[in-house]
């Protein structure tokens, strides 16, 4: 049988009862306790505030701020201010060195093309290096043509950049009768032979229309003259010309023949200046290039570069170059039959004969139609970039690499179209109201570290100056953004203009001033509007941090996530703003938007504290999170 469990008798339940606790006193009882003396209560008082006030000291006021801190042991240290001070943003160069400054900035309009002579306006910019023995110099040439009323005189003169202040100074103050051309000559071209000597490029203002070459000299940085009683004659009545450096006191002009006859052809002459005589002699031929013009169809072609030789520093190195071109069907009943695609061609000069060579086979690339105008750049020993717009592409703004063989194989080897990259904010054709006076050329410009710098007029923006700097691979031979297109002014400026406007001439040029810097410009008058504008950008790289010391010879510490205290402000700026976003400038201070002046969506901020600099959105620090300290965000 199973066990049955029987019910529990509560009467057999006993409980253990023991007595009850005896209550703990209250705390209140302590307080209002007559044995209590006012000594103690007083002395318990100042225990517990004492001890609140020393756990208040050990958790908050003895305990660092949170950030993360890097030192770095190769610290620029350089003559242009670049070496890093405490509280400013921080970047890598292209060698590794910490420096001053980071991310990408426009400075806008930081010169001014004010001519003291009372000139109405400006146009015909040309820039040229003051040396062919440095990659980039702060100094260079500039040209230009003033006008006042029917007197047009063109000006040879130096513009500076300031690495430290970020200015830019046209030297309009030492111009002298010297550096300026006879009336009704306008300069339309520079070419730097030598640490001391350029040679110019000018086209007489009426018929026939002269093309002339002369040298210029230069003792000191602004002391610049031409010597105009040595200029020689190229030719007359040619449609464009363009003028380039080949080697030392060497030099090469592309003209056309005559357009009054048909049909006429494209050639060349090379020059040479004799360094003591300051003499110019020009080859005693002028083979031609590319196909003629005639009724149906046409040859434009860009600025010829040097092709690099091994021995290329001697007087006796083999000169060679190469020159873009295109030709392009103007009878629309053939249908584009003649139309060439972009093409490359070489020639070579023999010193000791002063002569040239024939051109070589034209290498064509159909798969691009240039139309406007085109340039080119070598911009390392065997890589031509060529830079134009397509018009098989809806006019885009296109860049395209080519290897290019050396000054001794032109003979032997030919140009191959490699890489290509395509501007996609810079797409459309030139149609702007009246006439096309304008110059549509980009131009480039070359940075360290393999990076492009591309001008150009912006045709998707009603023809607005803008840059942008690309970097290419030597292994690869592929372009990729650095930067977004910056505008280079933030003064309204269209291309456009109603019928019976003014169409006149603007023009572009840019030149590198630094490792990481062009300054670029645009002059001209377009309706009633005149321009003369003088603007740098310049490409740092990513921030790293916030300088929190500096030894000033080999060693930084940045402060490069947390907080970071008295950071470097804009001359205008007195605080930060609390809760703002603030970017790093190559000048090494912050900025942040002034969000009404910001275009939507745009990859570039305008700066709230001076409305003429231009910051990217990648050159973020971080956030303010009071009036002195930011909260750095970089990574």
């Amino acid at each position: 049988m199973g066990t049955v469990d029987k019910p529990v008798d509560s009467t057999q339940v006993v409980l253990d009862k023991k007595p009850a606790a005896r209550a703990s006193p209250s705390a209140s009882s302590f307080w209002s306790s007559p044995t209590v003396s006012l000594g103690l209560k007083v002395a318990a008082v100042l225990f517990v505030v004492g001890n609140v006030i020393a756990l208040y000291v050990l958790h908050f006021e003895n305990r660092p701020a949170p950030s993360t801190r890097f030192s770095f042991s190769n610290v620029a240290t350089s003559a242009t201010g670049a070496t890093p001070k405490s509280g400013e943003i921080l970047s890598l160069s292209t060698l590794g060195a910490a420096r001053t400054g980071a991310g990408t900035t426009a400075y806008l309009n930081t010169a001014t093309v004010a001519d003291p002579s009372g000139a109405e306006y400006c146009e015909y910019i040309n820039l040229a290096p003051m040396s062919v023995s440095l990659a980039a110099s702060p100094v260079n040439l500039i040209s230009y043509r003033r006008v006042r009323g029917a007197t047009k005189e063109s000006v040879l003169t130096t513009v500076s950049f300031s690495p430290k202040t970020k200015a830019a100074t046209v030297a309009v103050d030492a111009v002298t009768a010297a550096s300026v051309m006879d009336a009704g000559h306008t300069i339309r071209g520079l070419a730097t032979v030598s640490d001391s000597s350029a040679v110019v490029l000018t086209l007489s203002d009426a018929a026939p229309y002269t093309v002339q070459v002369l040298p210029a000299a230069w003792t000191a940085p602004t002391n610049v003259a031409l010597e105009k009683t040595k200029a020689v004659t190229v030719t007359t009545l040619s449609m464009s010309n363009v003028i380039a450096p080949i080697g030392p006191n060497a030099f090469v002009v592309a003209y056309y023949e005559s357009y009054m006859t048909s049909p006429y052809a494209q050639r060349v002459k090379v020059g040479t200046l004799d360094p003591t005589t300051r003499a110019i002699t020009f080859s005693t031929n002028a083979p031609v290039f590319g196909p003629a013009n005639d009724n149906d169809a046409w040859t434009n072609f860009g600025r010829p570069q040097a092709l690099a030789s091994s021995s290329s520093a001697s007087s006796s190195a083999p000169l060679a170059f190469v020159i873009p071109f295109y030709a392009a069907t103007s009878n629309a009943t053939l249908n584009g039959a003649r139309d060439s695609g972009l093409c490359l061609t070489m020639a070579s000069f023999d010193r000791q004969a002063n002569a040239v060579s024939a051109f070589t086979s034209a290498v064509c690339d159909k798969r691009f139609q240039p139309t406007y105008l085109l340039e080119s750049l070598r911009i390392t020993p065997v890589l031509l970039a060529v830079v134009f717009y397509d018009s098989k592409n809806n006019g885009a703004l296109t860049v395209v690499l080519a290897r290019v063989p050396s000054a001794e194989t032109v003979a032997t080897s030919a140009p191959q179209f490699r890489s290509v990259y395509v501007f996609a904010e810079a797409v459309g054709p030139f149609s702007f109201g009246a006439g096309w006076g304008f110059w549509p050329k980009p131009s480039l410009a070359l940075l360290a570290g393999n990076r492009l710098a591309v001008s150009f007029m912006n045709q998707a923006a009603s023809g607005l100056p803008s840059v942008k700097i690309l970097q290419f691979s030597t292994a690869s031979l592929a372009l990729k953004d650095v930067t977004p297109v910056l505008p280079t002014t933030q003064d309204a400026f269209t291309l456009e203009i109603e019928q019976g406007g003014l169409d006149g001439t603007i023009t572009h040029d840019v030149i590198a001033v630094g490792d990481d810097s062009v300054l670029t410009g645009h002059l001209g008058k377009r309706g009633a509007a005149t321009h003369a504008t003088v603007s740098v950008v310049e490409a740092f790289g990513a921030p790293v941090g916030v300088v929190h010391k500096c030894d000033g010879k080999t060693k930084a510490t940045a402060t490069i996530s947390g907080h970071a205290e008295d950071v470097m402000l804009a001359p205008a700026q007195s605080k930060l703003q609390s809760g703002q976003t603030y970017y790093a400038t190559t000048a090494g201070y912050v900025v942040s938007a002034d969000a009404a002046a910001s275009p939507a969506g745009a990859e570039f901020i305008v700066a709230s504290e001076n409305k003429r600099v231009l910051v990217t959105v990648d050159s973020k620090v971080g956030y303010a999170i009071d009036d002195d300290t930011i909260f750095v965000t970089t990574a």
